[in-house]
């Protein structure tokens, strides 16, 4: 083998590392969980596809193959001590981003990323179905008023753990977002209305079923929900909002611990 021809075979193993360790899992959007896997998994590739190379070429100096060796791990080396200088340097961004899209005393999502990701299903489910909850805890200012804020601020820990249980299983846990004080509200994307009331009356039974020790005292929960499927004549999200949001206010008046989805209770 000539000097060129194994340059190039060096420039070709570098390249490849540097591809499949640093741009491949940016360029697929790879999760943090498996990029460390995917390194491991690439390394061993490249590296049994030069080792073959070489013996196709019947490479057999010792010269020859220490180099090619020595190119290997140089670059795998390299490729790791970058990747985690990357990740360790846009970890402040990843918690400045978290922070900004979820409500810092229960950690569910907030208003921010319920207005983003309600807009974007908004469009995104032209011809399918969608459907909004909104939801407030029955007489919160009563048990604020009663017990303080930091009783308040436990109750609303709590319902927004039992609300996530709650949707887990439906695998809507993650469409669940504090949007004010004790409101909240729920995304059904790609469902009915039928199915949506069914999830919500599962999640009114849940908190009916709430018993939370405080003070020697125990509290219990109801919640109002308004319901609504997105409509033809809706001319932006901010219209099926507003339909949800006033069928939670009939709830309200017609006696609260119910959901309503018509203007006929």
């Amino acid at each position: 083998m000539t000097t060129g021809n194994l340059g190039i075979l060096l420039f070709m193993e570098v390249f490849l590392m540097i591809l499949a360790v640093i741009a491949l899992p940016e360029f697929i959007q790879l999760s943090a969980k498996y990029t460390l896997l995917f390194h491991l998994a690439m390394t061993v590739l490249i590296g049994t596809i030069f080792w073959f190379t070489l013996q196709l070429l019947s490479i057999t100096t010792v010269h020859v193959t220490i180099t090619m060796i020595a190119t290997f791990i140089v670059a795998s080396v390299f490729a790791q001590l970058y990747n985690r200088f990357a990740s360790s340097d846009s970890q402040p961004n990843e918690t400045l981003a978290y922070a900004a899209y979820h409500d810092a005393l229960t950690s569910v999502k907030n208003w921010s990323a319920f207005r983003d990701e309600f807009n974007r299903s908004f469009t995104a489910n032209a011809s399918t179905g969608l459907v909004i909850a909104t939801l407030d805890i029955d007489h919160f200012k009563a048990i604020n008023d009663q017990y303080g804020h930091l009783v308040g601020n436990q109750v609303l820990v709590v319902f927004a753990n039992t609300m996530i249980e709650a949707l887990r299983p439906y695998h809507f846990d993650n469409y669940f977002y504090r949007t004010g004080g004790e409101e909240f509200s729920i995304i059904f994307p790609r469902t009915d209305l039928a199915t949506a009331n069914m999830i919500c009356d599962v999640c009114q039974a849940q908190i009916r079923q709430l018993k939370i020790p405080l003070q020697g005292n125990i509290i219990s929960l109801t919640a109002s929900i308004g319901l609504t499927e997105k409509q033809a004549h809706d001319r932006d999200a901010t219209a099926t909002f507003q339909r949800a949001d006033h069928y939670l206010y009939l709830s309200k008046q017609h006696g609260r611990n119910r959901t309503t989805n018509t203007e006929f209770c």
